[in-house]
């Protein structure tokens, strides 16, 4: 049935858009390990990172999922269209080989960028690039729990007279 074969490929073009989010989302990650190392100290970058950790999790389950729904949409597709053998449900042999053939190319596309991306510009190994970034990570959420509000007991930021030394100098006349 024809149907089934447009939610088969509603399924898989849904499947391509996941994976194609799912790249970009682990490119920002790596943006953001590399923003967090120049500036190890930077909270918002720390939190810029984890959100794109998270999102790149997210994206990992909803491709799962959506990997199994396309699988599933492809059987019931194949099922039906067995029950109702017609040429038109079928492929040319010239249209399957153009497909085979592209599909040969896009994978040594993928091959080659993730081999690319997978070795990092500096020398420095992937092991060592994470751990840096499981360091920085830890690093930033032990200053921001040692600089937050809570764990001081609500202290100022800054004092009543450092405020009022900042009032006067900025009211001092300039020349």
């Amino acid at each position: 049935m024809a149907g089934s074969g447009l939610v088969a490929q509603a399924e898989a073009l849904y499947e391509y858009y996941l994976s194609t989010r799912l790249s970009r989302a682990a490119k920002a990650v790596k943006a953001a390990q590399v923003e967090l190392m120049r500036d190890s100290d930077s909270v918002a970058k720390a939190q810029n990172l984890r959100r794109a950790e998270e999102e790149v999790r997210m994206l990992r389950s909803q491709l799962a999922m959506q990997a199994a729904r396309t699988a599933q949409a492809l059987r019931s597709g194949s099922r039906s269209s067995n029950d109702i053998p017609t040429d038109q449900s079928r492929p040319s042999s010239s249209f399957t080989a153009q497909q085979a053939v592209r599909a040969a190319g896009i994978a040594d596309e993928l091959r080659a960028r993730s081999t690319e991306d997978s070795q990092p510009k500096d020398g420095r190994s992937l092991d060592f690039t994470a751990s840096q970034a499981r360091r920085a990570d830890r690093v930033s959420r032990e200053r921001e729990e040692s600089t937050s509000v809570a764990s001081q007991g609500a202290v100022p930021f800054i004092s009543d007279d450092e405020f009022a030394a900042l009032r006067r100098s900025t009211a001092a006349p300039k020349r």
